[in-house]
C-alpha cells in the first residue's frame, strides 16, 4: 500500500509538471513569460521584473515561485524602422516535502519592424534550458517511526527510480501592436492594443526521470490581447489583460482590468520627474480563481500585489485560500526630450 500510495504521489507530481507550466496571477507583470516577442516592446529603453509567488500554504507545503526577467531595447532610432529586443528570463519553482524543484532559464531574441505609422510588428525566437530534481532521501515513512520520532536509522524498504536531469528547450512568438498616443504639453494620451500569440517547448523535450521512456513535455501556446484607453481630460486610464493558454489537453482562459489613477504629471522637457499613478484591478482565471491586484507606480517602479482566492474543486482543501504574489518593475522610460536626444543623435 505504502509504494502504491508512494507511485501514485509521484505520477500525480510528474502530471502536474508536465502537463501546466509555471505563471503568474500578475500577467502583465510577467511579460516574457507570456510571449518571446514583447522583449524589449515597451514604452522605454531596459526593464528589469522580478516576482515571487506562494500558493496553496493550507492544503501542506506551499508552492514557491520565485522569477526574474530583464530586456532592453538595441539599436532604436528616431528616423529607423526597425530595431532588436533583447532579454530573457530565470525561474524557479518548489514544492512538498521532497523539495521538487523546477529551474528554467531562456534568453529571447526580437525583431521589431514598424509596418505604419502607429503600429509594430515583433517577431522573436528564444531558447534556453531547464531542469527538474528532488531530495527524496528527505521523506519520512511509517516504518521509520521509533514511536517518538521519524529516524533515518530504519530504512524506508523504498525504492525509487528517479534523477535529476536538464533539458534543451525551444520558443516563439509574435505580437502586433497599434499604439496612437497623442503627445500633450503635461502627459501623453494613450491608445494601445496589442494581439499576440506565442508558443513555448516547440521542441516537446522529453522529461527522464529514471524510467524507460519518460515524459513528453507538451508544447504550450498563448494568445493574448491587451489594450490601454486613457479617459480624455481625465487622470484616468482603464487597461484590459486577456489570456489563453493550451497546453496538452489542459486549457486556461484570463481575462482582467485595470484602472489606473494618476496623481502626478511627468516633465516633459528633462524627464527628471515621472508620472505616478495607482492601479486597481480584478481578474478571473476560468474555474480557478478571482483575483483582486493592487499596484503603485513612481519614478519608474512599479511594485505590485495581488491575491487568488479559490474557487475551483479544490476550495475545501485550501479553504478558499490560493497565492498571494509581489511583483516590482523597473522601466527605464523614454520621456522627456532630453532624454531622448540620443536616439537623434543616433540618427544622423
Amino acid at each position: 500500500m505504502k509504494k502504491t500510495i508512494l507511485t501514485s504521489l509521484i505520477v500525480f507530481c510528474t502530471t502536474i509538471i508536465v502537463a501546466q507550466d509555471v505563471h503568474f496571477s500578475q500577467l502583465n507583470n510577467s511579460p516574457l513569460l507570456i510571449n518571446p516577442a514583447n522583449t524589449g516592446l515597451f514604452d522605454g529603453y531596459q526593464r528589469a521584473i522580478v516576482n515571487y509567488r506562494s500558493q496553496w500554504a493550507s492544503a501542506g507545503s506551499p508552492f514557491k515561485t520565485m522569477a526574474a526577467s530583464f530586456d532592453a531595447e538595441v539599436g532604436m532610432k528616431k528616423k529607423k524602422n526597425a530595431y532588436l529586443g533583447i532579454g530573457g528570463f530565470i525561474f524557479q519553482d518548489k514544492a512538498g516535502a521532497a523539495n521538487w524543484k523546477q529551474f528554467k532559464a531562456d534568453l529571447f531574441v526580437n525583431g521589431i519592424l514598424k509596418v505604419g505609422k502607429e503600429s509594430h510588428l515583433a517577431l522573436a525566437v528564444g531558447g534556453g534550458f531547464g531542469q527538474h530534481s528532488a531530495d527524496f532521501a528527505s521523506l519520512t515513512f511509517g516504518n521509520q517511526y521509533n514511536g517518538k520520532e521519524f529516524t533515518t536509522e530504519f530504512s524506508s524498504n523504498e525504492i525509487i527510480a528517479f534523477r535529476n536531469y536538464s533539458y534543451a528547450d525551444l520558443s516563439s512568438g509574435i505580437v502586433y501592436e497599434f499604439d496612437k498616443t497623442s503627445v500633450n504639453f503635461d502627459h501623453n494620451a494613450s491608445y494601445k492594443l496589442a494581439v499576440g500569440f506565442a508558443g513555448y517547448h516547440l521542441n516537446q523535450p522529453r522529461f527522464d526521470y529514471g524510467g524507460a521512456d519518460g515524459q513528453k513535455l507538451n508544447a504550450k501556446y498563448v494568445a493574448s490581447l491587451n489594450g490601454q484607453y486613457d479617459f480624455k481630460g481625465t487622470k484616468l486610464s482603464l487597461l484590459s489583460n486577456n489570456y489563453y493558454m493550451m497546453q496538452g489537453k489542459f486549457r486556461e482562459l484570463n481575462v482582467g482590468a485595470m484602472l489606473r489613477m494618476r496623481f502626478n504629471d511627468q516633465t516633459k522637457i528633462t524627464g527628471m520627474v515621472h508620472e505616478t499613478s495607482l492601479y486597481l484591478g480584478l481578474s478571473m482565471r476560468n474555474g480557478d480563481a478571482i483575483i483582486p491586484q493592487l499596484m503603485y507606480e513612481m519614478y519608474g517602479f512599479a511594485l505590485g500585489l495581488s491575491y487568488d482566492y479559490n474557487i475551483s474543486s479544490f476550495k475545501p482543501a485550501t479553504k478558499g485560500n490560493g497565492g498571494i504574489e509581489i511583483s516590482l518593475r523597473w522601466t527605464n522610460l523614454r520621456d522627456g526630450i532630453f532624454r531622448q536626444g540620443r536616439e537623434f543623435n543616433k540618427s544622423k
